[in-house]
């Protein structure tokens, strides 16, 4: 079994529907947390959510409210 396979395996048996947004944003407050959201966790945080079966509309809000309280210099996309 590949990994992603797996993740997204261990995801629907653990995390359910509702918890996944708010998964996703704790990921992007992390990543934003040098004050950066490089491309490849901006990448790899999306692929997750594609996984999980969320919208890109839905993952670009999920996004947006993640990073709306930061600074405007603290979290650079």
């Amino acid at each position: 079994m590949c990994l992603i396979s797996r993740f997204r395996d261990l995801f629907d048996q653990t995390i359910g529907p509702d918890e996944r947004p708010r998964l996703l944003a704790l990921a992007y407050r992390v990543a934003a947390i040098d004050g950066v959201v490089h491309e490849f966790e901006d990448d790899l945080i999306w692929r997750m959510g594609r996984l999980l079966g969320l919208s890109a509309e839905t993952l670009a809000a999920i996004k947006g409210e993640a990073l709306k309280n930061l600074m405007a210099d603290q979290a650079h996309v």
